[in-house]
C-alpha cells in the first residue's frame, strides 16, 4: 500500500508574514532526519515540500534558491540509494525499540535484513533495539555509528537528531557473486 508523506524543505520565513519572520529553513540534516522520521513510521514515498517556496526570493543568501535546491537534491541522495529496499515486498523480522524517541523500522531485501533507527529529538539517545528473528551477525552501516549486536539485541546511541541504516547478514559483500542465473552466495 502506497503511504507517501511531504517533509518541509522550505523555511516559513519565506511566506513574507509578520508571524513567520526570520525563520529558517531546515538543515540538510534536520530535511533528511524528517525524511527518515517518516519512513520510519511506514511511509514508502517522499515528496519535499515545496519546490515553488525554493525558488521565491529570499533575505538570507543560504536560502536562496541554488543553496537550498543543492541542499535538497544533496539530502534526497541519501534516500535514492534504498528505493528497491523500501519497496521490497520480502518479510521482514519485526523490531521494537526500548527508547520511544527512536523510530525504528526493517526490510528484507535479497536476503539481507535491513534496519533503520531515527533519533527523533534534540538531544542524544540510547536504544535497544529487539528484533523477532535471528538476522545474521555481520552488521554493516552505510551511515550513523555501527551497534554492537549483544544476544540478539543491538544496543544504539545516536546523537542529535542522528539517524542509521544498518545491513544485517551472514556473509561479508566482497563473497557474494553474480552468476548467469542471479546473484548467489557462497
Amino acid at each position: 500500500m502506497a503511504n507517501w508523506q511531504f517533509p518541509q524543505a522550505f523555511g516559513w520565513g519565506w511566506l513574507k508574514r509578520r508571524e513567520t519572520k526570520g525563520q529558517r529553513a531546515p538543515t540538510q540534516k534536520e530535511m533528511a532526519n524528517m525524511g527518515w522520521q517518516a519512513i520510519a513510521g511506514g511511509a514508502n514515498g517522499l515528496i519535499f515540500y515545496a519546490y515553488q517556496h525554493l525558488s521565491e526570493p529570499h533575505d538570507d543568501p543560504e536560502d536562496a534558491f541554488e543553496p537550498a535546491w543543492a541542499r535538497t537534491k544533496a539530502m534526497a541522495e541519501e534516500f535514492k540509494k534504498y528505493i528497491d529496499v523500501f519497496l521490497s515486498i520480502d518479510p521482514a523480522p519485526a523490531v521494537t525499540s526500548s527508547n520511544g524517541d527512536v523510530a525504528v523500522r526493517t526490510w528484507r531485501y535479497r536476503g539481507d535484513t535491513y534496519l533503520l533507527a531515527v533519533n527523533c529529538t534534540t538531544n542524544a539517545q540510547t536504544a535497544t533495539l529487539t528484533l523477532s528473528e535471528n538476522v545474521g551477525k555481520l552488521i554493516s552501516s552505510d551511515f550513523g555509528p555501527t551497534p554492537k549486536m549483544d544476544g540478539g539485541m543491538l544496543n544504539v546511541t545516536l546523537g542529535p537528531i542522528e539517524y542509521v541504516m544498518l545491513r544485517l547478514s551472514y556473509f561479508v559483500e566482497h563473497l557474494r557473486c553474480p552468476i548467469a542465473t542471479g546473484r548467489t552466495r557462497l
